[in-house]
């Protein structure tokens, strides 16, 4: 049984929901911050429904259509989704000078490779405040009114 199969047999998210992710993961690399940002929870929420992303100007036009294509609201013409799987994410210009087989085979470095005291060296990782214990909740009327516009998310 391959990946696609196991996900159609599980309950939650398909496919799709990672492929998102994984578009996001590499904004976050690529950027430092992630795409969709407001102080406002459900303003987060609001901008990943209308799917604009925002790109700064510096970053390369083959990072764009990659992670704009990953993190297209439309899952069905989400890259990587639907047509051609991995392969079809792996093929993109993006990735042109990866050689996945080494990759694979740990035959070659990452670009950066922290240096470590110990397994417990977290100095390479940031630190954030705890959550406000005052934010507001989310309410029932929230997840009626937002939560249908996640279903293929």
């Amino acid at each position: 049984m391959g990946v696609s199969g196991l996900h159609s047999r599980l309950p939650g998210h398909g496919c799709a929901v990672d492929w998102w992710a994984f578009g996001i993961l590499v904004y976050e690399f690529l950027v430092g911050q992630p795409p969709f940002w407001d102080q406002n929870p459900m303003k987060i929420y609001e901008q990943i429904v209308e799917g604009k992303v925002r790109y700064p100007s510096a970053m390369s036009s083959e990072a764009r259509d990659l992670i704009g294509s990953l993190c297209t609201v439309d899952t069905s013409k989400r890259l990587g989704n639907i047509k051609g799987g991995a392969g079809a994410v792996k093929s993109h210009p993006w990735f042109r000078q990866i050689d996945w087989d080494a990759l694979y085979h740990r035959r070659i470095q990452g670009p950066i490779v922290p240096h470590l005291r110990g397994p417990a060296d977290t100095r390479n990782f940031d630190e954030y405040d705890p959550e406000p214990a005052d934010r507001d909740p989310y309410t029932r009327e929230l997840q009626e009114k937002y939560d249908s516009s996640f279903a293929d998310f």
